[in-house]
């Protein structure tokens, strides 16, 4: 319950989200523009859609320069690629099968960069600023990665309502799939 403050393409917003069963809404108020936007899907997509929408519209209305960025190693990146997931999950109900969806994994991009993929936020190519802040190459939202008691979390300009925390192999989403996949192919044998 509240707003929330970020930056898109370098305008100083403040918007709120919801999240219902195949329903998806977000308002963002521009207050030096005396601008605002309120979007609403009927669908699961409309999670991606409404941030597609979003880059979009600041892309054409308040293009984003994109500011230089020191050259980093990629082996200095490598700590910081993995699978996260994020703490806003079930753990107790049958709703804890909606977690494999709420991954994101983080690769070592080509260009010197981390590359961003999740079912909550478009793919992101972030680019390093220095000391585990990165910013996104197209739509210049910032990426912060943190460490806390041996964790390493992650927290998205634009999500400030999600953190992800990195997870260990064995709670990774595709060892869970194999997983369903070989007893699923046991039972059927059994059967047979």
């Amino acid at each position: 319950y509240g707003f929330f403050e970020s930056q898109l393409n370098g305008q100083h917003t403040i918007g709120h989200s919801g999240t219902l069963p195949n329903f998806i809404s977000h308002i963002w108020l521009v207050p030096e523009h005396e601008l605002g936007i309120f979007i609403s899907y009927n669908s699961r997509r409309g999670i991606m859609a409404q941030f597609a929408f979003a880059d979009a519209f600041f892309d054409q209305y308040f293009p984003h320069d994109s500011a230089p960025v020191t050259n980093i190693e990629a082996e200095s990146l490598e700590p910081f690629t993995g699978t996260y997931r994020s703490t806003l999950i079930n753990l107790t109900t049958p709703d804890k099968f909606n977690n494999l969806m709420q991954s994101m994994f983080v690769l070592l991009g080509d260009k010197g960069n981390l590359q961003i993929y999740s079912a909550v936020t478009p793919p992101m190519e972030v680019e390093p600023l220095g000391d585990g802040l990165f910013r996104d190459a197209n739509t210049g939202i910032l990426v912060v990665f943190a460490e806390r008691d041996g964790l390493r979390h992650v927290f998205i300009e634009h999500l400030p309502d999600h953190a992800f925390t990195e997870i260990a192999w064995y709670e990774t989403p595709q060892l869970h799939v194999l997983l369903l996949l070989v007893a699923l192919s046991v039972f059927i044998s059994v059967l047979m």
